[in-house]
């Protein structure tokens, strides 16, 4: 998939794979994340590479409720360099949501992914990634979620 590079105005080649536990020990020696991912190490961990240069762009924690049919995102955090105004790098939160809802698409979910938010982010999931408000939850899913995966993840 390809993300968009401000500093350079160019694309970037980005992949999503499954977090190793080397991934765990390398984000947390790092100085580009916030939170203590070795914490969501029993659970499912995507991270977002940046091709060419190996680094880590971005994580996604998530918890597959099949009963529910829907996956849940625990965790999702974009490195800090690529985070607000000055980002350098647009779109890696956007793809990795997206990656999420093309699993529970496979899964036969609908697209259905849901979340919980404890920031001022929630206007901003709303407006950016078509997610709706459902209790204390943000859900998205059926159309949404092809809206999400049309505008993010080309893979």
């Amino acid at each position: 998939m390809q993300l968009f590079n401000r500093k350079k105005d160019d694309w970037i080649e980005a992949k999503i794979e499954k977090a190793t536990q080397e991934d765990f020990a390398l984000v947390k020696s790092s100085d580009e994340f916030f939170f203590d991912w070795t914490k969501e190490r029993k659970r499912m961990v995507f991270k977002m590479l940046e091709v060419s240069k190996g680094n880590i762009l971005g994580l996604i924690s998530i918890t597959d409720f099949p009963e529910e049919l829907r996956f849940h995102i625990n965790l999702l955090e974009s490195s800090k360099s690529n985070v607000g105004k000055n980002k350098i790098i647009d779109g890696i939160a956007g793809s990795l949501i997206a990656h999420v809802v093309s699993k529970a698409f496979g899964k036969g979910y609908n697209g259905f992914v849901s979340l919980i938010l404890k920031t001022n982010l929630i206007e901003y999931y709303i407006k950016m990634y078509g997610f709706i408000r459902v209790g204390n939850a943000l859900v998205i899913e059926g159309e949404q979620s092809i809206k999400l995966i049309k505008k993010y993840y080309k893979s």
